[in-house]
């Protein structure tokens, strides 16, 4: 009964980010959590299939297997590094279960949530979902079962959200369905307590006032409190209270930025912009490369959820050119501090960790082609918390000082504070 009361809160007419009720701080700690380990890392997106008789070679922190088929068994496992360093997730597997082909069709890590994290495992023609658990002692491992129709979820607007010993899974498409008039996104979502998928048609917000979200297309996902975010980097962030019976749509305006450059544009603006809740706290980080300027700036902002008024809080300058740094993430260890990649040649990549309030860089780490080969239109790893529930802490990343050879510059912004009124539907 009190699993079920948790899962179907009652209907919400007002903000979900204003029921803090309903909610819970971002980095909170449940029973069974580890606090003496570092407690958020990055996971690459990629998740590499490994042979039985490979396993051993990675240093494994927590493990769990599930049976796949008829009479095979596969296991997920995670080895995880301390910030820049990228963890990894495993998919342990016989010949018969692995898949034969490039690296696009290996597994891929979707979104994660606290202890947990969603697994893809392409199965033509649709995929098997797997979410695994970390725990001190025994971490699990669930097989969702198939959509119907079957088909894989998208990297970038599917989205995962722990709910105590419940979780839910939610993936959204923008689609015109023909109800009237009326402009609705799909919303497939899964329920571990109920084990079935729903599709919901929600309608768009804005329509009261002629403010359609006109072709939204979700180019990321984030957790905060009960809701999963679905965020547009063009337009929008949707939140989605997707514990509701009846699951609706909230938009929130992004702050304003500088126009996005040809590079940007052709690239994808995911390479350059992102959402992220760190530490209770919701923030965007753009790259400003306008032509014509020698540095790049990446702006932080932050939203306050009770006003829906963003701020601009700062920044760094990064002497990089030509290249760009792409995919910033906010850290969950620490909010002053941003993680974002950086190409010094072609196949010499580097992950920078710079507190964004000083300018400081913290440490660098270099990535072979292998490593950063899914930097492609999906962001190429995912924050998750998982480190708090297991017994092995990860490995420390190498920290060196800024005067590095080969770090590109990297100088503090003055602190503006320029507000604008996050306009909410």
């Amino acid at each position: 009964m009190a699993a079920a009361a948790v899962m179907n809160p009652p209907r919400r007419r007002e903000h979900p980010f204003l029921n803090m009720e309903l909610g819970r701080p971002f980095v909170k700690r449940r029973a069974g959590a580890t606090a003496e380990v570092a407690g958020w890392v990055l996971f690459r997106r990629t998740v590499p299939w490994v042979g039985r008789e490979q396993a051993g070679r990675y240093p494994s922190s927590a493990h769990a297997t599930v049976a796949f088929g008829a009479g095979n068994e596969v296991t997920a496992s995670v080895a995880l590094g301390c910030p820049p360093m990228l963890s990894l997730a495993l998919v342990v597997a016989g010949q018969a279960v692995r898949t034969a082909g490039p690296w696009w069709a290996w597994p891929s890590l979707l979104a994660a949530d606290e202890d947990r994290i969603l697994i893809q495992v392409p199965n033509p023609p649709a995929s098997v979902l797997l979410v695994f658990k970390a725990h001190p002692q025994v971490a699990t491992l669930d097989v969702l079962p198939q959509r119907v129709p079957p088909r894989a979820l998208p990297a970038r607007g599917t989205g995962l959200l722990s709910a105590g010993d419940d979780y839910v899974v939610a993936s959204m498409d923008y689609r015109y369905v023909p109800v009237g008039e009326l402009e609705v996104a799909t919303v497939t979502i899964y329920r571990s307590s109920s084990q079935a998928w729903t599709v919901r048609h929600i309608p768009l917000p804005g329509l009261a006032n002629g403010n359609v979200v006109n072709r939204w297309t979700p180019d990321a996902t984030f957790s905060y409190h009960h809701c999963i975010c679905f965020v547009d980097y063009a337009r929008c962030i949707l939140v989605c209270d997707v514990l509701s019976d009846e699951p609706g749509l909230i938009q929130v305006d992004l702050p304003p930025c500088a126009p996005a450059t040809p590079r940007q544009i052709a690239q994808g603006h995911w390479n350059f912009r992102a959402v992220t809740a760190s530490q209770n706290l919701v923030k965007f980080m753009d790259v400003d490369a306008r032509p014509g300027v020698d540095d790049i700036c990446i702006n932080v902002w932050a939203l306050d959820v009770h006003g829906y008024i963003w701020t601009q809080q700062g920044g760094i300058r990064v002497s990089c050119r030509p290249q760009l740094p792409q995919f910033p993430v906010l850290s969950g260890n620490d909010a002053d501090v941003v993680h974002f990649l950086v190409p010094h040649a072609p196949g010499d990549r580097y992950l920078y960790s710079v507190n964004w309030m000083t300018g400081e860089l913290i440490s660098k780490f270099r990535y072979i082609e292998e490593d950063v080969r899914v930097a492609r239109p999906d962001t190429p790893y995912v924050g998750s918390y998982v480190a708090q529930y297991v017994k092995k802490p990860p490995v420390k990343a190498v920290a060196f000082p800024d005067t590095l050879p080969g770090a590109c510059p990297i100088t503090s912004l003055e602190n503006h504070a320029p507000k604008r009124k996050a306009k909410k539907d």
